[in-house]
């Protein structure tokens, strides 16, 4: 019996141990870890900068007879290899994690899967440095700052190959194929929260540059110490950088509030959710002060600022001793604050749209908010009720013909200097979700009719050699 249990216990021993073994092989970013250390960096950067490695580096591909050595490497074509050595092992490591994460989720049940993916994807995002994934600008030998500190300077280069060719890539590639369960372990805000977080942020800081052209980025401005410096507001100094990072969170947001409405959630759960939604938004609209200012040709224009943003800025200034050009640091702010406002705006007239949708599908009893201020210019269905008894009409083209054709003889089609058809685009949208089906046999989808009025979807709309045709007057 004895002899039995300690050969069991052996066994448990062994499995216990294979168990630890696996968990710790599980972290992924250890070996990027290691070379990222100060102490590695140091012994590979010492590497390049002795000069008798510098004699003994050759390039293979210069070569001036047949049996002729290629000539040693000059100190630009060196740094170049030592830089390239960092960059091969992050392509690299990226592969391999991909690959590794790929078979975990196929080998291991859900629980140790969840945990692996946490392990790492907590590592990764200590990794993350948005600030160091800024192009540092081309390797110049001369400049001041690899003059001041070469090591620091290479160290510089290394951190923005890291988080280009592997933190990046790495980062982007979990949350697109583990997205869900990111979400569902609380390691990914959902689109939504991960929007309002956008939109409430109001970090400000002043970056400087020593090797970067006055026109190089938008918004920099030459301060009194000499060096180049920027606003940046939310990790932005460029405003069309700035457009493009909220414009694709916005576009996650809109598509996960769509995705959530067409659900087969309760009624009721919809209309808490979209309002509670849209109350967030108007407070975060409540951030933003409206003021006047001048504009061209004597003009009056609006603009919105943010009063905890504008203070931050004058700490900053102060802080960094900055004299000069103050007006244009704060407007360079004004001009990063006013993209972040446009997203708002979208983001409201969104919500409440869907809201007004919505509610024009199920009118709840008892539901007053939005019910008063959307119906209250709305034709009563009752009227056309005896249409319904007769069955739904079927429309077997496509779909977008159809809605385009209104949007046709509402907007561009005229008789008499009068639409061919007077009616509203919520006309329309009852007419079509209550009355017609589509080919397939399912029902019109109000917010994609929706979409397809919008002036700037053209796309959404069918190329004009294939709209339903309407004879000139």
């Amino acid at each position: 019996m004895l002899k039995k249990l300690k050969i069991n216990f052996l066994i448990l021993s062994k499995i216990i141990q294979l168990r630890l073994n696996s968990l710790s092989m599980s972290y992924e970013l250890s070996s990027i870890e290691g070379v990222l250390k100060l102490q590695q960096i140091s012994i590979a950067f010492a590497r390049f900068n002795d000069k008798k490695n510098l004699k003994t580096r050759k390039n293979p591909r210069q070569k001036t007879g047949k049996n002729d050595e290629p000539p040693p490497l000059n100190r630009l074509e060196t740094f170049n290899a030592f830089l390239e050595e960092f960059k091969q092992l992050f392509s690299d490591e990226v592969h391999r994690i991909q690959t590794a994460f790929n078979n975990h989720k196929i080998q291991n049940n859900p629980e140790v899967f969840s945990r692996y993916l946490e392990t790492n994807y907590n590592g990764l995002i200590k990794l993350s440095d948005p600030k160091a994934a800024q192009e540092p600008g081309a390797l110049d030998f001369e400049s001041k700052e690899f003059k001041e500190d070469p090591q620091q300077f290479a160290t510089r280069q290394i951190q923005y190959h890291l988080q280009k060719l592997f933190v990046g890539p790495l980062k982007k590639f979990l949350e697109s194929d583990f997205k869900a369960e990111l979400i569902e372990n609380r390691l990914l805000d959902t689109p939504v929260v991960a929007f309002l977080k956008a939109m409430k942020s109001n970090k400000v800081s002043i970056a400087h540059h020593a090797n970067l052209t006055f026109n190089a980025f938008n918004a920099i401005y030459i301060a009194n110490s000499g060096y180049l410096h920027t606003v940046e507001y939310n990790g932005y100094h460029v405003e069309a950088l700035y457009y493009q990072s909220l414009d694709e969170k916005y576009e996650e947001f809109e598509n996960y509030v769509e995705t959530f409405v067409e659900s087969s959630s309760p009624y009721h759960e919809k209309v808490k959710f979209l309002n509670k939604l849209k109350l967030k938004i108007s407070l975060l609209q409540d951030l933003f002060i409206k003021e006047t200012i001048p504009g061209p040709q004597n003009k009056t224009q609006i603009e919105y600022q943010r009063t905890d943003a504008s203070n931050s800025l004058k700490h900053k200034i102060f802080h960094h001793k900055i004299i000069k050009n103050i007006e244009s640091f704060q407007e360079a702010l004004a001009q990063l604050v006013k993209v972040q406002n446009t997203f708002i705006i979208r983001a409201l007239k969104f919500v409440t749209e869907v809201i007004r949708l919505l509610d024009l599908e199920k009118i709840p009893s008892g539901y007053k908010e939005p019910q008063a201020e959307i119906l209250a210019a709305e034709p009563s269905i009752a009227n056309i009720d005896p249409l319904a008894a007769l069955g739904k009409m079927q429309w077997n083209g496509n779909s977008n013909q159809l809605i385009a054709f209104f949007v046709d003889i509402l907007r561009n089609v005229k008789i008499h200097g009068k639409p061919m058809l007077e009616a509203t685009k919520q006309h329309i949208i009852i007419l079509l979700t209550k009355y017609f089906i589509q080919k397939d046999g399912t029902p019109f989808n109000s917010l994609s009719i929706n979409a397809i009025f919008v002036p700037a979807n053209e796309d959404k709309r069918p190329p004009e050699h294939k709209r339903i045709i309407i004879p000139p007057e």
